[in-house]
């Protein structure tokens, strides 16, 4: 199973701080996104920002990275 990581959102030049304020508010914590978040767990929110930070750490796993 792939895990979002911090590094992933600013992959995707996501804002760091509001992605964090938006997991807060969806169940998630700085701590979760540090040790890694599940891409189930993402993608289970609807949130296409959410999804597709998921899909960049799901094609890493692929890539073999």
């Amino acid at each position: 199973m792939a895990r979002v990581y911090i590094r992933h959102i600013r992959q995707l030049r996501y804002c760091r701080d509001g992605f964090l304020n938006w997991g807060a508010r969806n169940g998630f914590t700085l701590r979760e996104f540090r040790n890694g978040v599940e891409t189930k767990a993402l993608r289970e929110t609807g949130c296409p920002f959410a999804v597709a930070v998921a899909e960049l750490a799901e094609k890493e796993v692929d890539d073999g990275r």
